[in-house]
């Protein structure tokens, strides 16, 4: 063999490993998924584990696909019972095993694993939370968990997608992917009346999760329609309907909010005003009609705001203890271990409870980053560039998630994953707009 061919078979590039498409994974993942399921149901931990088994090659072999088990997977908070001092969902142990994966396959690929314009502000924040923490008793097992929550979600999971091995369209994959599941959840929850799967909270869960859901479901029809992908606008039309018909049903309040702030933002962005005034003439007297045909003790539940009322006792209570810690510990607060005592309904005074000004002024400061080069990057693209999506989705989701903070959790398991992913999306685009280059 001449030592010029012997140079070609070495050079030559490796192919890329083929493409898998929705279909594809329909086909072959809807069957195993209904077997795991029976699995689940007899036993948790043997399902968990034998979910997490399959996850790992898929990972290897098909970054996209693994990127689009963890979203779908987001809704189900069930606590797989691993018997260690931690609690992971499923969503949460594939995002575990996916880290190193992610990041070996980048590093291999040349790309930079970065956070994005985020890195400083999330690292002052966390350096607050650790020193309120710290220095009041709450530095506990509470604290400890907590604070490895807030590092999953707000470093890990937009590092994985910022630094994602893959391009725009594998991160898109992976978000119709996941509305594709959620649709498959949604008809399940409604067949059932929110009892299926069990352990999971009507409200909390469900609520944030189809609020979400929601606001991606509709920005991924308005860009299939844009980029004229007739199929995708039709079927991500279908899932839009029955994820809002569950959403609305959930009756969480916040997750009303999350999804209707949510849309707003895309909307906003997009310049779709008309159609904003559009949908809320369609949207408004199909509301009502739901409503009337709602049972009266569901009526009085999601629209009853006596402060006397069972959902709100509590909400009122909080207020009144946050605001007392702030003002007896007005500059350091008491730590983050403060969310996993009390119910904290309020993005904004738990906030200031546990790190004091310095640690509000910080996370506002996170999310004043994002809006700002959401706002910025938009500017940039056209609506048909597929990139658009991502940084539209970077914006909305976070404010959508920040809104149902004000009003119930915001730290909880679940759609705070899709909202900080975007952001990781959000930031690889910013990225390679300041280079001018491609996600590759």
């Amino acid at each position: 063999m001449s030592s010029s061919v012997l140079h070609n078979q070495v050079s030559a590039p490796r192919r890329a490993p083929r493409k898998v498409s929705l279909r594809q994974v329909a086909i072959w993942g809807l069957p195993l998924a209904a077997v795991l399921a029976v699995v689940a149901h007899v036993s948790e931990l043997a399902g968990g584990l034998a979910f997490a088994i399959l996850f790992i090659p898929v990972a290897f072999s098909q970054p996209r696909v693994a990127l689009m088990l963890i979203f779908a997977t987001v809704p189900l908070l069930q606590t797989v019972p691993l018997h260690i001092p931690v609690h992971l969902s499923i969503s949460e142990i594939c995002l575990a095993l996916f880290l190193p994966i992610a990041l070996l396959k980048a590093a291999q690929m040349g790309k930079p694993i970065r956070l994005g314009p985020t890195l400083w502000p999330t690292l002052i924040y966390l350096a607050l939370c650790l020193f309120s923490s710290v220095l009041y008793p709450h530095w506990h097992m509470l604290a400890l968990k907590a604070y490895a929550e807030m590092v999953v979600f707000i470093v890990i999971a937009p590092m994985i997608c910022a630094s994602f091995p893959g391009d725009s369209d594998d991160l898109r994959f992976a978000l119709e992917g996941a509305v594709g599941a959620l649709a498959i959840l949604a008809v399940l929850v409604l067949l059932t009346h929110f009892h299926y799967p069990s352990g999971n909270n009507k409200n909390a869960a469900w609520g944030a999760s189809f609020g979400a859901g929601f606001a991606i479901a509709m920005e991924l029809w308005l860009a299939a329609r844009i980029a004229k992908r007739r199929k995708a606008a039709r079927w991500l039309a279908a899932a839009l309907t029955l994820i809002g018909m569950a959403l609305f049903m959930s009756l969480s309040r916040g997750g009303w909010l999350e999804g209707l702030s949510g849309c707003v933002i895309i909307l906003a962005l997009r310049r779709r005003f008309a159609l904003m005034f559009r949908a809320a003439l369609i949207m408004l007297p199909l509301l009502v009609i739901l409503f009337v045909l709602l049972p009266h003790k569901k009526q009085n539940y999601a629209f009853n705001f006596n402060p006397n009322a069972g959902n709100l006792k509590p909400r009122i209570k909080l207020i009144d203890h946050a605001i007392n810690v702030f003002e007896n510990h007005p500059v350091t607060g008491v730590g983050v271990g403060l969310r996993k005592e009390v119910d904290p309904t309020n993005l904004f005074l738990i906030t200031l409870a546990e790190t004091g000004v310095q640690g509000l002024i910080a996370f506002l400061a996170i999310y004043f980053v994002i809006i700002r080069t959401a706002w910025k990057d938009h500017k940039k693209l056209s609506q048909a560039d597929p990139r658009f999506t991502l940084v539209a989705l970077g914006g909305a989701l976070v404010v959508g998630r920040f809104v149902h903070g004000l009003v119930d959790e915001y730290w909880l398991r679940g759609s705070i994953v899709w909202a900080w992913s975007a952001v990781g999306m959000l930031a690889a685009v910013d990225y390679e707009l300041r280079r001018g280059t491609r996600i590759q």
